[in-house]
């Protein structure tokens, strides 16, 4: 949330950025889970890789993992 939509009293933040702020938690609980030791890895990334990531690349891993919601068109005849 912005500060600006918490001051407006709004309780939830807008639908249209709810890919970055998922983005956001998953890298901070990532950051937290190599802190404590926690961390196992996914796919090909080992807890070391992960250790190694700065900030910036365990969002960009964390974007290039999350699912992509694309459905075909349909068209009834």
């Amino acid at each position: 949330m912005t500060e600006d939509e918490v001051h407006k009293g709004i309780l939830y933040p807008p639908i249209s950025r709810i890919r970055d702020i998922t983005k956001a938690v998953a890298a901070a609980v990532i950051r937290e889970a190599i802190d404590e030791r926690l961390a196992e890895g996914y796919r090909e990334m080992s807890y070391r890789d992960l250790k190694r990531l700065n900030k910036d690349e365990i969002l960009m891993h964390v974007e290039n993992n999350m699912w992509q919601p694309d459905y075909p068109t349909l068209i009834y005849k």
